[in-house]
């Protein structure tokens, strides 16, 4: 029994060790999203940009008898027959297509009705389409190190958090890759106003390309060759003007109109609004496309 003792020892080292490494890395703008190859989704992964990987220990066969030194080796060839397998077992995964968007990511929260966004003067289609853009935008400035796009999109605060995060992978000679952008769910949840400045929420289920390379292009963390799926809820802000001129429709005085309605005719006035700010995007869950 003593004999395997080593074996047993080695083999839940093996696994712990492989446990960690699966876990806790993540990137995607603003490192919102997680690259976990050991389950099916997860939301509340992480990784610091600060870890690193140490190829420098070494094994010493030194010390023991010969009846030892046997256990050993029967225990390193089990150790690397347990990394295999599990490997294997990932990558089988990972391969595995999935049509519908999972349950768990799946956006529940109801949308804004259409009237309730012609108060504010908004039109539905043109608001998911534009945040969606935006959204696009601001992961590729990211994986770009475009600066001067993300200060166009972001917040003050949030420019400010992407901007120290990026210089954190540049000085790794890391590069965060993001492509094939798929919009496959964006609800708009919920909007206010509050002394002209209109606040929306947005969630949406991308599926994207999403991974970190070093400086010789090879993968380090995440995976190429297959979509993550990600649940996302998105904060935008936007400044309105209420002088509008003349309604478009009778083309009756709408000067410090502050309703999206004509008072004369009746019909809807869509008013002119700054660009769309990004000022809050939290992971709510993750899988595979």
């Amino acid at each position: 029994m003593k004999k395997f003792r080593p074996f047993l020892l080695l083999a839940l080292a093996a696994l712990t060790c492989l446990s960690l490494l699966t876990v806790n890395l993540k990137a995607d703008s603003g490192w919102d999203s997680g690259y976990d190859s050991g389950s099916s989704w997860d939301s509340g992964s992480s990784w610091d940009s600060g870890s690193s990987w140490d190829s420098g220990s070494s094994w010493s066969s030194s010390g023991g008898s010969s009846e030892g030194g046997g256990s050993w080796a029967g225990a390193f060839v089990m150790f690397v027959i347990i990394i295999i397998l599990i490997l294997v077992f990932s990558n089988n995964n990972h391969n595995t297509p999935s049509a519908a968007i999972p349950n768990a990511l799946q956006i529940t929260k109801p949308s804004v009705p259409d009237n309730v966004l012609e108060s504010y003067g908004l039109d539905r289609v043109e608001i998911l389409e534009r945040t969606f853009e935006i959204y696009r935008n601001v992961q590729i400035a990211w994986m770009n190190f475009d600066f001067d796009t993300l200060r166009k999109y972001l917040s003050d605060e949030l420019f400010n958090t992407y901007k120290m995060q990026l210089n954190a992978l540049q000085m790794k000679k890391q590069k965060n890759i993001m492509e094939d952008f798929l919009n496959r769910q964006m609800v708009i949840t919920n909007v206010s106003e509050n002394d002209g400045l209109i606040t929306l929420t947005v969630e949406l289920v991308v599926a994207q390309r999403d991974y970190v390379v070093d400086e010789n292009n090879n993968v380090i963390k995440g995976i190429n060759s297959r979509q993550m799926l990600v649940h996302y809820e998105l904060t935008f802000t936007m400044t309105k003007e209420t002088n509008v001129g003349k309604c478009p429709n009778c083309n009756a005085p709408l000067a410090n109109q502050a309703s999206s309605k004509c008072p004369y005719c009746g019909s809807t006035v869509v008013t002119k609004n700054h660009d769309l700010i990004m000022t809050k995007k939290q992971n709510k869950g993750q899988g595979w496309n």
